[in-house]
């Protein structure tokens, strides 16, 4: 009586896997037939990844084919079942493939789903039986969800979602209670290899009410059943990448949500031949939050958000750029202001620039391109726009908004475009427009390492231009040709000449006066922003600078801005040429939308028709002597 004779380890499993096993029930899924054109990403599946042994065939072992079947009460279109027989606590979910049902499990396996249900219970706060289990068998995914699903919805899948989008909507439906745990090693192409295999050419359909219907149906029965336990907010962290800058993705991956969140990171890499593809995926495959699709081939920023936020199926999406380096505590930030501002069609975060590196940076800081960076410590309520390096919008809206791929794909107008459109289809649908938020903030380079760039600027203008044409009401007459107008006349007026040279003698008359105004028109324009630069205090310098530099980095930084802004507004005049939006020649934006009064406007007619008359000053006094052979 004193001992106890305990049978052999391995008779032991046998009897565990015998007793439990009579609580499971396979649930087949019809499988997918494969879409045309659409192949797994290879790069989730790098050769240099060596997957852990699995458990081995051993006596314990059983087919999950050998589980008893729960039969469907539908034809299978539908992901419709009643509930579990009388028994049964389990449901096993997976693809009818004989493949799949040829695998193995062990007892570790079966045994190992009440406890994780067991986890799930005491983490989250919820009943025994609430949640989702993920788990790996082999290289396929199988979900187990325990009889409490069905009674919940008194089938698989709430409303009538395709077998197909059966996987994906269980792991998302419990993720505001954190509810869902994945237990095993997982494949090893990672745990979202099946996402990436899907090619979105918009929205989930039922990420929207369907999904919101079913939470709420969630809520009501833990309130009727438990207590209230409030779901998280969740939030899903869009990054387009084409550089694939691992560190700089990383900083990223490790941001730390409060525990009354849930957030989940999509990266939409646009470059199918960056080496270091295989690299994150290794690193990351083993986090089901990370979810990372490759692009076939390289689209664009726009194609790759758009990617991002149509595989999403959370309530807020908070877009990031690739080379930002984001404040700990952003999601945090972001968080409150989510819950500060529920009816918010989004947030615009703050992004800056490190400190001057010189002269060229200081100019482009005149120039007032990265005005709009920081716009969130100008504007508290109803900002005009946020640049995409930093900035949140709600997701779960049926607004059919995205960003519009007619800009070009290197950027230039399309944010301003997208959060307009936001804008206003929050406001007019009961809801209200973006709030700044200085406490989310982010640190971005500068471009091309503080080195002079200059083409960059001239495409971003060149896609913006479109925006006259897009929003007329907040578009104006100008006052007088700007200087990028001017330099553009030149060049035409170089090149006529040019071309009628060999033809026409005052050909090549015609070719240097055009040269000859062509710098004119920098002069002039130099001249004049040096002087209203050196015009103020030298606190106002600094202010508008951003930094002390020594006197001649501050004239070679006025000289460059005014530089700047003529590249812009040449580029601006170019694309709208290119498009043939003839009606929007002589027309400017107005990038505040309004909310800034018109002073900026006011300045900006000063500045074209004081500039264009010193410009047409130089043209009078010079072509009388000009000879016309």
């Amino acid at each position: 009586s004193q001992f106890e004779v305990r049978a052999p380890r391995t008779d032991r499993l046998k009897i565990m896997m015998t007793s439990s096993l009579g609580k499971f029930g396979l649930l087949l899924l019809p499988s997918k037939e494969p879409q045309p054109g659409v192949q797994h990403n290879q790069a989730s599946a790098p050769s240099s990844i060596e997957r852990a042994a699995q458990p081995s065939e051993s006596a314990s072992g059983t087919n999950l084919g050998e589980l008893p079947r729960i039969s469907r009460t539908s034809d299978g279109s539908h992901g419709e079942y009643l509930s579990l027989p009388d028994g049964v606590e389990y449901a096993v979910v997976l693809e009818d493939q004989p493949q799949i049902l040829r695998e193995r499990i062990d007892a570790s396996w079966v045994t190992g789903v009440p406890t994780a249900f067991s986890q799930i219970s005491q983490t989250a706060g919820v009943p025994l039986g609430f949640g989702c289990l993920v788990g790996s068998v082999g290289e396929s995914l199988v979900l187990v969800l325990h009889r409490t699903h069905f009674e919940i919805f008194a089938a698989l899948t709430p409303d009538s979602i395709p077998h197909g989008e059966a996987f994906l909507l269980l792991r998302r439906l419990y993720r505001p209670w954190a509810a869902i745990k994945y237990f095993g090693m997982g494949p090893a192409r990672g745990w979202n290899f099946a996402d990436e295999a899907s090619r979105p050419t918009g929205p989930i359909p039922w990420s929207f009410n369907v999904l919101e219907t079913a939470e709420q149906t969630i809520l009501s029965w833990l309130e009727c059943k438990w207590r209230n336990v409030p779901p998280k907010v969740t939030i899903d962290v869009v990054i387009p990448s084409y550089r694939v800058q691992v560190p700089l993705l990383r900083s990223m991956l490790e941001l730390q949500p409060s525990r009354y969140c849930s957030v989940e990171f999509i990266i939409v890499i646009d470059n199918p031949n960056s080496s270091s593809t295989s690299r994150l995926v290794k690193e990351y495959r083993s986090r089901p939050d990370v979810h990372i699709l490759v692009n076939e081939e390289n689209r664009g920023a726009s194609v790759a958000r758009n990617r991002g936020m149509w595989r999403s199926t959370a309530e807020w999406v908070h877009f990031l750029d690739d080379d930002i380096v984001p404040s700990s505590d952003l999601l945090i930030e972001s968080e409150r202001a989510i819950r500060r501002y529920p009816k918010a069609a989004g947030f615009v975060g703050n992004v800056y620039f490190p400190p001057l590196a010189n002269a060229a940076t200081a100019a482009i800081n005149l120039s007032g391109v990265t005005s709009f960076w920081d716009i969130a410590n100008r504007f508290k309520e109803d900002v005009p726009w946020g640049v995409t390096g930093n900035l949140v919008v709600r997701r779960r809206v049926q607004d059919g908004i995205s960003f519009d791929l007619r800009f070009p794909k290197t950027g230039g107008g399309e944010d301003i475009d997208f959060c307009i459109r936001k804008k206003l289809w929050s406001k007019e649908n009961g809801g209200e427009g973006f709030y700044g938020v200085p406490e989310m903030q982010a640190i971005h380079p500068w471009w091309n390492n503080g080195e002079r760039t200059y083409g960059r600027f001239f495409k971003w203008a060149k896609g913006d231009g479109a925006l006259m044409a897009m929003f007329p009401q907040f578009a104006y007459n100008a006052a007088a040709p700007n200087g990028g107008e001017v330099l553009l006349f030149c060049i035409i007026v170089t090149g006529t000449g040019l071309i009628l040279g060999p033809f026409l003698d005052p050909g090549f008359t015609i070719s240097s006066f055009g040269v000859k105004t062509f710098f004119a028109a920098i002069f002039v324009n130099a001249g004049y922003t040096l002087l209203g630069y050196f015009g103020r205090s030298s606190e106002e310098r600094t202010a508008s600078l951003g930094a002390t530099l020594d006197l001649e980095a501050q004239l070679v930084a006025a000289v460059e801005s005014a530089l700047i802004r003529m590249t812009s507004e040449m580029g601006r005049t170019v694309g709208v040429l290119h498009r043939r939006e003839w009606s929007q020649l002589g027309r400017r934006f107005d990038w505040w939308t309004g909310r800034a009064g018109t002073g900026h406007q006011a300045a900006e007619h000063q500045l074209e028709k004081s500039t264009f008359q010193l410009w047409l000053l130089f043209v009078i006094v010079f072509a009388p002597n000009t000879s016309w052979k």
